[in-house]
């Protein structure tokens, strides 16, 4: 097989509004008679549990204390949330990209007043250029954002929250099975009149699924999915990857998917998952096991306090700090000089980083991995999945190796 890498190295193959139900009132129009408590918080403190409507109480969430609908699963049917809503257990600020503008209180109202009511959380306006905000919902306007610019928290009680983007329930949409080889976006095996496609990675994955695409916060996905942004390619058309092209989609929380508590994270086949800190604090879904066998590649099976042994990142982490071999789930999280890259016979993204100069000896061109036991070769020609000149980690695969920084040899 002909060489890609310098040393010698080779890499083998190519590598809303649902029917919204009045289950999820907003705090009644009637005003406390007592006077206001000294807010020292930055929170709205007005909010009385006697003015709230059945199964609703005050709660504080978002920067705000209104009445919500308190919940703890997003599967059991007694204490989850009513259809077109999801049980959630903390916020997500939005990340504002450069050069957006923040709104003025009056656009905000204008814009974001009807998202914040759905949601149950506090959006605020941003006016924005050529690049746009993550975790924020497109306010219809060209330019105008609802981003949540509330502190991160977890709620001291997990209330229900309604999905805001709008589709009627029925087949065909959330995580259903669907044939990669009919399509993505015309796939008719996915509810297509409202919006969904057919999410895979490869044209034969036998794992896809229909989901909707363009998403901007998980306000707009359904429990049990997130809001996630990944690579444009490979995918159910193309086995070709795309460089720092990305799209947004709601994906499925399973291993690795962020999450903020246990119910955010469901059952993958059967077993259990939970949601654990990884070794920087992010919550991450983690599926119980009882070997490493029973992880993906790049995981292992360890106690991680949660009262069971789950799979648990190699690296410490789901994303990295963009170096080579850090962790990745699209190219933007290895930097405007990487790419986040999968092997063939591995489930693990990785970053890898392009060398600056004509790959003819690693020790010169490439950084130190951020994997101590990764091997690391450069690319000496374009392949389907990197382009020539480009750092990558590799581990060891019978009597060849394949893309991957903390995967064990196999």
């Amino acid at each position: 097989m002909k060489s890609v890498f310098a040393l010698g190295a080779t890499l083998a193959g190519t590598a809303l509004v649902v029917s919204l139900v009045s289950l999820l009132p907003a705090c009644s129009s009637k005003t406390v008679a007592a006077p206001a408590p000294a807010n020292t918080t930055g929170l709205q403190l007005t909010c009385d549990d006697s003015q709230c409507l059945a199964g609703n109480k005050c709660l504080v969430g978002d920067g705000e204390r209104k009445c919500r609908r308190p919940c703890s699963s997003n599967t059991d049917p007694s204490t989850n949330c009513p259809t077109g809503a999801v049980c959630e257990g903390g916020n997500t600020p939005s990340v504002v990209a450069d050069g957006c503008t923040k709104g003025t209180d009056a656009t905000t109202a204008q814009f974001c007043s009807a998202f914040s009511t759905l949601g149950g959380t506090h959006l605020t306006n941003y006016k924005c250029g050529d690049k746009n905000p993550t975790g924020c919902i497109a306010a219809g306007d060209p330019g105008q954002w609802c981003c949540n610019d509330a502190p991160a928290e977890v709620y001291d009680t997990p209330y229900c929250k309604r999905v805001t983007r709008e589709y009627t329930a029925g087949p065909k949409q959330w995580g259903t099975p669907c044939n990669a080889t009919l399509g993505l976006a015309n796939n008719p095996e996915c509810d297509i009149a409202q919006g969904f496609a057919c999410y895979g990675q490869a044209p034969a994955d036998g794992s896809a699924y229909c989901t909707r695409y363009d998403c901007h916060a998980d306000s707009e996905c359904a429990a049990g999915f997130y809001c996630g942004t990944i690579n444009v390619a490979p995918n159910v058309t193309t086995a070709k990857a795309t460089q720092h092209e990305t799209t947004n989609v709601c994906l499925r929380r399973d291993y690795c998917a962020p999450c903020v508590a246990d119910f955010d994270c469901p059952s993958v086949n059967g077993s259990p998952q939970h949601c654990v800190s990884d070794q920087k604090g992010a919550g991450i879904c983690a599926v119980e096991c009882k070997t490493n066998s029973n992880c993906a590649f790049e995981a292992r099976c360890i106690d991680a306090g949660v009262g069971a042994l789950v799979c648990y990142p190699r690296a410490g982490v789901c994303v990295g700090d963009q170096s080579l071999c850090s962790p990745c789930r699209n190219d933007a999280d290895c930097g405007d000089d990487g790419l986040c890259v999968k092997g063939q016979y591995t489930t693990e993204h990785a970053c890898a980083k392009k060398s600056g100069v004509t790959c003819t000896d690693t020790a010169k061109m490439c950084p130190k991995s951020s994997a101590p036991k990764a091997r690391v070769g450069c690319t000496t020609m374009d392949g389907p999945d990197l382009p020539a000149n480009y750092c990558v980690g590799l581990y060891p695969f019978s009597m060849d190796s394949d893309l991957g920084c903390f995967t064990p040899a196999r």
